[in-house]
């Protein structure tokens, strides 16, 4: 997956400590139009859907400079940074 960008409309699944009773929960990545931020990530299922949950930052990966995409590893980087905890082994991307 190191070459590979995720654009909006992205759906991940996964279970964090956010989440009621740990469950395990679907979110988008949806546009962003501040200036610093390229996605918002909303909940799209549970208790906290229509939620906006966190946001994901610019990538300055030399991949992704030039889109509106991000790479494997920033996206997991930016999760870990809006939710306390990311159960990596519940980590699903779904589309």
């Amino acid at each position: 997956m190191n070459d590979k960008l995720f654009y909006r409309g992205t759906i991940v699944e996964f279970v964090s400590t956010n989440a009621p009773n740990r469950s395990l929960e679907k979110y988008i990545l949806a546009e962003c139009h501040e200036d610093e931020k390229v996605f918002q990530i909303i909940c799209i299922s549970g208790y906290h859907a229509g939620s906006v949950e966190g946001f994901v930052d610019r990538d300055s990966s030399p991949l992704a400079t030039n889109s509106k995409a991000v790479t494997y590893e920033h996206l997991i980087s930016e999760l870990k940074k809006n939710f306390e905890i990311v159960k990596m082994d519940s980590f699903k991307i779904l589309n």
